[in-house]
């Protein structure tokens, strides 16, 4: 799962490993995860003094990236044993959406909920 926002000051990427000191060994430390995380922050990192520009179809273009494949943030299973993207999402607090994907975010076939 894969997390973003926009208007704050500061955004949020997460992928499955904990990276906060002491919190390592409560987690497997896969390359994979890690790898979508470098993605993930390297895209949102640009905008470091533009927050204001990002927004959700853009966040969701970096969710479909195919960047470090097969270590990307968005897999296609290559055979059937093959790890894949199950899901994805996003939430924007400051206008109460989330935006749901259950396949591979590159379809773009998030549905839009308001909270």
């Amino acid at each position: 799962m894969n997390a973003l926002t926009r208007n704050w000051e500061w955004t949020v990427a997460h992928t499955n490993h904990f990276s906060q000191p002491g919190m390592e060994n409560f987690s497997v430390q896969d390359a994979n995860s890690h790898s979508r995380l470098e993605v993930l922050t390297g895209l949102t990192d640009g905008y470091a003094a533009r927050l204001g520009d990002l927004y959700g179809d853009l966040l969701t273009q970096f969710l479909s990236s195919h960047d470090h494949w097969p270590d990307s943030p968005c897999v296609h299973a290559q055979t059937e044993e093959a790890g894949q993207t199950l899901g994805s999402t996003l939430f924007d607090v400051n206008n109460g959406t989330w935006r749901i994907a259950y396949n591979n975010p590159c379809k773009r076939q998030f549905q839009m909920m308001r909270f």
